[in-house]
Parts: C-alpha cells; structure tokens; sequence
C-alpha cells in the first residue's frame, strides 16, 4: 500500500504563513519611496488577484525588455514617461524600477516564511497526528511546493522517531553544507527503529542556495545570501505557471521523482493546494487511472473542478457543489467514488479529526486490494 501527503501553502497557515493572495494583502500600504509606489500599483491593480500574479507581470516587463521587440520600445519610446505621485519614469529606465521592486517582493517572500519556533507546538501536535497514522505504511513521502522548513523543524523535533531524506548528503558532520545529491536511499541500520520520512520540495527551500561553481547546497540559513560564493537562491518564486526555473536542476529531478511516485500510489492526500500548477497534469494522469485522491481545504471542490477537471467558474453546477462540506467524484468513468474533497482548513484543533477521515477512506483500499 502506497500512500503520499502532498502540502501546498493552506497546510502552512496554522503556522501563520500565509497563501499567495494573504501575502499580496499584508504587502498593501503606505509606499515610503518610488519604488514602494510603484510596487503598490502591481499590488493594487485589477489584473492581480495574489501575489503570482504580481511577480508574473514583473517577470513579463523584465522579459519583454530582454527580446528584440522589448528593446525597440524601450528604445523608440524613451521619451515616453510611465506617471506616479512622486514623478515619472521614462520608459527607457523603468525596467530597472521593476527589478529593485521584484527584489523587494522576493525578500517579503523570505521574511514572511522563514520558521517561527514559536510555532513548534503546533507543528508538533498536527504532525504528531498525520506521521502518526501514515507511519503505519512504514515510509512517509511528502511532496511540497512549500518553501518553509515546518517538515524539517518536525523532524529535528521528533528525531527519536523518523529519519529524514531530502535529497542532501553530508559526507562528514563537520562539513559545513550538505550537498544536493538525489540523495533519498534508506540504508539498512541496524537497530534503527526510525521511520524513514522522504522529502521532496519542489519548489526549492528558503535554506538552499547554489555556489558559484554550480554546487547545490542546504544551508542553515533562511535567507538571501550576502556571501559572494553564493550565486543564487535555489527557491522557485510563486509565478504563474509554467515556471522557467522547473527544467533546471534540482527542480527536474524532482518533479520526476514526483511523477514516479504518482505512477504507482494507491492514495494521495493533498493539504492546502490550490492545483494553480504546473503539476496539474500529473494529478490529472492519476485520477483518470482510478486512484484516490483525498483533498483537504476550504475551497478544495472549487480548486479541484475548476483547475483539474476544467469546469468553468459559472458553470451550470458548479456554484451547487461548492457550498457543500464535503463531495465524493469518480472521474475515471469506473462507478467507483475515489476523489473525496474535504471543505476544511487544517488546525492543530482538527488534524486528529481530519486524519479520521482518510483512515475510513484508505481502509476501503486497503479492503479491496485483499479481496
């Protein structure tokens, strides 16, 4: 029996981390400079419901001023002037506006969901819940576009039960970074009761970052580097997808190893998703196969009819299902209900019930594989 837990950004919010279009609002405000202003008027415009959107059009005007079109507008129309309180800004120099304030928002993102350990007993509680049910199946696979450290903190936390893989190897403790490897084997120990916890972040970690020679680290901190043998941040940047960055390593190997694993699960439990992802057509591939899926957050059935199965926003029955609790699909044309959306936000109040919820839904499988 093979069971994977995917977290997206609502599995983090007991956690007060906040979802894209929480952290676009804490973003809106007063603007102490002209970049601030200009921030604020990608922040306020009609054309961004969340904090993707936001970066998506930065990234747009970034690129469209690298391509031959971009650089003859820019050029042509440097006369042109873009208007704001505190002045204009030629067209010709705003494109550098717009990078100091792409930055500004990547340092938000930082800011805001760097670990707070004051949340460690939560943390501990909801995870004691969720690891305690599916240890049963002797390894955990968790999946995430989360850039927080909350799996790793848990960990640490309850290292005298689970053993965590994250793809990293240090070669010796007193090296100073562990190395992006691959690295997810679980030797044999002997007397090691451990649980092996594998964790794969698809979207990369606020603690990674390459060296200039190319070198993948995980670093201890969660930060943008000031160090010069630091080249990048390893942290795909919540963008409309596609994401550029997904065909670059280590977020290929990932993703492969994420449909790999889909390939062959019995269940999924999804926390907190969206599916506003590239990684839609793997979902897509496993439910059409049959397979359960078990969806948790407040518009689970939303999310799933409308950016899976494709139903449009006023569709004839959509606004009927949504308003319910809780929904049971078959999509795969099998009469066998096997998609199971759970309208509920994950707390530390709630994840003992929540948890209740999927054993009825796993033990059925696990029925039907012995009959």
């Amino acid at each position: 029996m093979k069971v994977g837990l995917f977290l997206g950004a609502g599995a983090s919010k007991p956690f007060d981390k906040p979802t894209t279009a929480e952290l676009q609002s804490k973003l809106i405000g007063r603007s102490d400079d002209l970049n601030d202003e200009i921030l604020q008027s990608f922040l306020l415009t009609y054309a961004t419901k969340d904090i993707e959107y936001v970066l998506e059009a930065l990234k747009d005007i970034r690129k469209f001023s690298e391509s031959i079109g971009g650089k003859y507008f820019f050029e042509k129309g440097k006369n042109g002037m873009f208007s704001f309180n505190r002045g204009g800004v030629p067209f010709d120099s705003f494109v550098e506006n717009v990078k100091i304030v792409e930055k500004k928002v990547e340092e938000a993102v930082y800011k805001n969901y760097r670990w707070n350990r004051h949340f460690n007993d939560a943390l501990v509680k909801i995870y004691n819940d969720i690891f305690g049910y599916l240890r049963a199946f002797n390894e955990i696979n968790v999946f995430t576009t989360n850039y927080d450290r909350a799996i790793e903190t848990y960990c640490h936390l309850s290292e005298d039960n689970y053993r965590l893989f994250d793809g990293f190897w240090r070669k010796r403790p007193e090296n100073e970074f562990s190395i992006w490897k691959d690295y997810f084997d679980d030797p044999i120990v002997s007397g090691d009761n451990r649980t092996s916890l594998r964790l794969y972040k698809l979207h990369g970690s606020l603690n990674w970052k390459q060296l200039s020679d190319g070198t993948i680290v995980k670093t201890i901190e969660e930060s943008k580097p000031s160090d010069t043998n630091f080249s990048r941040n390893m942290v795909i940047m919540p963008t409309r997808s596609p994401k550029d960055e997904e065909e670059e390593e280590p977020f290929r190997t990932l993703k492969g190893r994420f449909r790999k694993f889909m390939a062959s699960a019995n269940a999924c439990v999804v926390i907190g998703f969206s599916f506003r992802d590239n990684l839609n057509d793997i979902f897509k591939d496993y439910v059409n196969r049959g397979k359960t899926l078990i969806i948790i957050s407040p518009t689970a059935i939303r999310d799933f009819m409308v950016n899976v199965i494709g139903e449009k926003e006023d569709g004839d029955h959509l606004p009927s299902i949504v308003n319910n609790d809780i929904q049971v699909l078959d999509v795969a044309g099998s009469d066998n209900p096997h998609i199971f959306l759970y309208r509920k936000e994950l707390k530390a109040d709630n994840s003992a019930q929540l948890v209740d919820t999927w054993k009825s839904v796993i033990a059925n499988i696990q029925k039907d594989k012995k009959g």
